[in-house]
């Protein structure tokens, strides 16, 4: 019997389930580095997210058993969002101490990004404007179709909320994944490259356009 699916607005008490989904889909992703920071330190992450007023995180569930099978993050307003991230940048710090103890890897990982951010010159990281943060599915999670209709959702809910495009990051590793996201409505802006020389593509989608070509009722 196939699952049924719910989506709806995440709250910060459902940070825990996404830093969890987080740390199962990020592991092997190509220049991912949160997930090593461990599940203390990415529900705090969350917690902070989902408590801004920019941020927009659709979560999926399974109806029968309430599983959480995936989510999509970003933000109305990248620079506000960051400044949220800012003011907490102290907790967020102490939290991390553990995993910098264990993998003192990750401390530099974190000062390069945050040098980053504040680099006017730096072009592999969006830092105005609405941008698409992470989209996460279990893997295995049925219905597998429910990934692009989270793709969908967010995309048709940005719109909603008067973003006339929303600017994401893309790492790609092979051939496949430049494809799909053309093939999602992606138009590529840059091509660049991340802070450990990892291929990475600037995407850009025009909500009006994205939200005609895939209408909420035809995924």
């Amino acid at each position: 019997m196939e699952k049924s699916l719910i989506f709806r607005f995440a709250k910060p008490s459902d940070a825990k389930h996404l830093a969890g989904l987080h740390i199962i889909c990020g592991q092997k992703q190509t220049g991912s580095f949160m997930p090593f920071l461990g599940l203390r330190f990415l529900t705090s992450y969350y917690k902070i997210l989902l408590s801004s007023e920019y941020s927009v995180v659709i979560l999926a569930q399974c109806k029968e058993d309430g599983e959480y099978l995936g989510f999509h993050s970003g933000s109305i307003d990248a620079r506000a969002m960051r400044n949220d991230f800012s003011k907490a940048k102290i907790r967020l710090g102490w939290i991390a101490l553990t995993s910098f103890f264990l993998k003192p890897k990750l401390l530099l990982e974190v000062i390069k990004r945050h040098r980053a951010l504040n680099d006017s010159s730096s072009d592999f990281i969006i830092k105005e404007g609405p941008r698409g943060e992470y989209w996460a599915w279990k893997p295995g999670g049925l219905p597998s179709y429910g990934a692009a209709k989270l793709h969908n959702l967010w995309h048709h809910i940005m719109f909603t909320m008067d973003c006339k495009y929303v600017r994401s990051e893309v790492n790609v590793d092979h051939s496949k994944v430049r494809k799909a996201v053309i093939a999602m409505g992606g138009q590529i802006l840059s091509e660049t490259k991340d802070l450990n020389n990892q291929p990475r593509i600037i995407v850009e989608y025009d909500l009006r356009k994205y939200c005609q070509r895939f209408p909420l009722n035809k995924v």
